[in-house]
C-alpha cells in the first residue's frame, strides 16, 4: 500500500496542474448531478432494454466523459497534436464499444431461461431482470 501512495504521490508532483485537476473535477461533479438530476440511465437508457439501440446509447454515454478528459489533458499538458493520430480515436472507439457490449449485452437472458437450471440461475438474476 505503501508503494502504490507513493506511486500517486510522485505522479502528483511530476503532473500537477491546478487548473487541470479543478477542470476535471468540476466536469466530474457537474455529470454525476446531471445524471442524477436528470435520471439519464433511467429516462434515455433503460427505456431501450434488450433493443439495438442501447448498446450505441451506451457508447455515447460513455464516450462524452472519455472525450472530454482526452480533450482537457491534451490542452492542459500541451499534447493537442497527439488528438490528429487516427489510432487514438479508433482504440478509443474500440474499447468504448466493447465496455458497452460488456456491461449490457442482455440477449443471452432468454437462452439461460431456457438452458439453465432454475437452482443455477440464481446466480442470474441481475441478468434476467430488466
Amino acid at each position: 500500500m505503501r508503494a502504490l501512495l507513493a506511486h500517486l504521490l510522485a505522479h502528483l508532483r511530476d503532473d500537477w496542474n491546478p487548473r487541470y485537476y479543478a477542470t476535471m473535477a468540476a466536469f466530474m461533479v457537474g455529470g454525476v448531478v446531471a445524471c442524477q438530476a436528470l435520471d439519464v440511465e433511467a429516462t434515455l437508457i433503460d427505456v431501450h432494454h434488450l433493443s439495438p439501440l442501447q448498446i450505441p446509447i451506451y457508447v455515447v454515454f460513455y464516450a462524452i466523459p472519455w472525450i472530454f478528459g482526452v480533450l482537457c489533458h491534451a490542452y492542459f499538458h500541451g499534447r493537442m497534436a497527439s488528438l490528429r493520430d487516427p489510432r487514438l480515436w479508433l482504440a478509443a472507439l474500440a474499447a468504448l464499444l466493447e465496455f458497452a457490449v460488456y456491461c449490457h449485452f442482455h440477449y443471452y437472458s432468454d437462452w439461460i431461461a431456457a438452458n439453465v437450471d432454475p437452482r443455477g440461475r440464481a446466480l442470474c438474476r441481475v441478468a434476467l431482470s430488466p
